[in-house]
């Protein structure tokens, strides 16, 4: 297994697959859709700090639920795949995180909602 990146439009999409076998030829086979992020906050830009911030923290948030379902068909590679992910997108730092928490506290319940906050230790 391994991770895909894609891009589309303005948007980076990130997909775990798995090369299998068929008829004779090799194929790639999406196991699993992480999620997407806007490819100019990519791996993040200072002109727009904040919005690569919250972008990535958005897609975290949405792909480390999808890992850890994962989790068992991943097996030990669980942690590779995550790393690579990471190598591209890069989860926000603790440093990172503290910028955020300058912005309005409805910008952050805004853009971290669904228990990012806690997650994130933004509250």
């Amino acid at each position: 297994m391994f991770i895909r990146f894609r891009e589309s439009h303005r948007r980076l999409k990130v997909y775990i697959t798995e090369n299998v076998r068929r008829d004779g030829r090799v194929r790639q086979e999406i196991i699993a859709y992480l999620g997407s992020v806007e490819t100019a906050l990519v791996p993040h830009n200072l002109k727009r700090e904040r919005d690569s911030i919250t972008g990535r923290v958005a897609f975290w948030e949405a792909a480390n639920p999808k890992l850890k379902n994962l989790a068992n068909r991943l097996g030990p590679d669980q942690q590779r795949l995550r790393m690579a992910v990471h190598a591209r997108i890069p989860w926000p730092m603790h440093a990172e995180r503290e910028r955020l928490k300058g912005t309005s506290p409805a910008t952050q319940h805004g853009v971290l909602a669904g228990g990012a906050m806690a997650f994130y230790d933004l509250n």
